[in-house]
C-alpha cells in the first residue's frame, strides 16, 4: 500500500536534474535580458543631438562646399601613421600634393572621434614640418575603432579627409 505522506517528495518531478536544467536555463535567459534592457535604458551613447535636423542639413550643405572645394583644388591627400597602440604616442604624418607639388596647408587640425563614447572625443593641431607635410603625435586612451577627421585650411579653402583606424592593445 503507497503511503500518501510521502508520495509527493518521492516521486516529484523538481528532482529530476532535466527540470531543474529547464527551469534554470529560462531563468538564466529571463535575468541576462532584464539586465539588457535595464542597461539599454541607464545608459546614453549620447549619438543623437536635439538639433540633429538642422545639424543634418548643415552637414549636407558643407559637404556639398567641400566636395566642389576638393574638385577646384585637385589635391591628393593622405595620412600615414605607424602601428596604433593604446596608451603609446602614435606618429601621423599628413601629406597634401596636387600634380607632384607639395601644398603646405596653414593649418591642419586632428580630430579623433570614438563612435561608442563621446567623452573620449580630442583634437590635436598638427604641426608643419620641414618636409611640407603636416605631423601630430598622438595618444590614444581606448582600443577599438576610432574616427579620425582632419580639417585642412589653406588661405580661402577648407577641406577635410578622414579616416577610420583601429588601435591595438599593448
Amino acid at each position: 500500500m503507497k503511503d500518501d505522506n510521502n508520495w509527493p517528495e518521492k516521486d516529484s518531478a523538481f528532482k529530476s536534474p532535466w527540470l531543474r536544467g529547464i527551469i534554470a536555463l529560462i531563468t538564466l535567459f529571463f535575468s541576462v535580458n532584464i539586465y539588457m534592457a535595464w542597461t539599454a535604458f541607464s545608459t546614453k551613447p549620447n549619438l543623437v543631438t536635439p538639433d540633429y535636423y538642422k545639424r543634418g542639413q548643415s552637414f549636407t550643405e558643407r559637404t556639398k562646399v567641400k566636395n566642389r572645394t576638393k574638385e577646384i583644388l585637385n589635391w591628393d591627400i593622405s595620412l600615414a601613421h605607424e602601428e596604433i597602440i593604446k596608451g603609446k604616442p602614435s606618429l601621423f604624418t599628413l601629406s597634401i600634393t596636387t600634380e607632384g607639388n607639395s601644398i603646405h596647408p596653414s593649418e591642419a587640425t586632428f580630430f579623433a572621434y570614438r563612435p561608442s563614447d563621446s567623452k573620449k572625443d580630442f583634437k590635436v593641431t598638427m604641426n608643419h614640418d620641414s618636409d611640407g607635410n603636416s605631423t601630430a603625435n598622438v595618444t590614444f586612451s581606448e582600443q577599438g575603432y576610432w574616427d579620425l577627421i582632419i580639417v585642412i585650411t589653406n588661405n580661402d579653402y577648407e577641406t577635410d579627409y578622414a579616416q577610420r583606424i583601429f588601435v591595438k592593445s599593448p
